[in-house]
């Protein structure tokens, strides 16, 4: 990957805990990709997931 492109993950309302497919970019902005108006909840925050975030 090069350092100027978007890497694709999965991240997470920082709300409501939803779980969609998104990006980081290079400066470090978490983005939802299936969802460019916000999450169903309303939010519009994401982040990604962390090991107490999973199971």
């Amino acid at each position: 990957m090069n350092r100027n492109e978007s890497q694709r993950t999965i991240v997470i309302c920082a709300d409501c805990g939803s779980i969609c497919a998104g990006n980081v970019t290079p400066d470090g902005t978490v983005r939802s990709i299936g969802r460019p108006d916000g999450c169903d909840c309303g939010s519009r925050e994401f982040v990604l997931p962390t090991d107490s975030s999973v199971g």
